[in-house]
């Protein structure tokens, strides 16, 4: 057998190994993320552990994300022609000042 056949052969071999592992994590994705649903208020204890205020963190970036988000789909077309601006209330401001506060002090305690 060739060098080039034995290539190829071996190729086919590892791209099966791929396809197949693909294939099941596919499979296996639903269970996995069904369980990370259920566990998630203990996921977030063990995370906030490590990383305090973390929490905060997450939910100020889906707050922030769904404001843009409804703005720019609210917005249609005339977002992507004229740019856009999202205002933002008080309790946003403020828990936006508190993660920059946060992530402040925790950069200067490693400092």
């Amino acid at each position: 057998m060739s060098i080039i056949n034995t290539v190829v052969s071996d190729f086919k071999k590892d791209a099966e190994a791929v396809k197949s592992f693909i294939l099941k994590a596919a499979a296996d994705a639903p269970a996995v993320v069904a369980t990370v649903a259920k566990d998630e208020a203990s996921i977030s204890k063990v995370v906030e552990a490590f990383l305090p205020q973390s929490t905060d963190v997450i939910n100020l970036a889906n707050t922030l994300l769904d404001l843009v988000a409804n703005a720019v789909e609210s917005a249609g077309e005339a977002a992507s022609a004229n740019g856009l601006s999202v205002s933002l209330d008080q309790a946003t401001v403020k828990s936006v000042q508190a993660v920059i506060t946060a992530a402040k002090t925790a950069a200067a305690t490693k400092a």
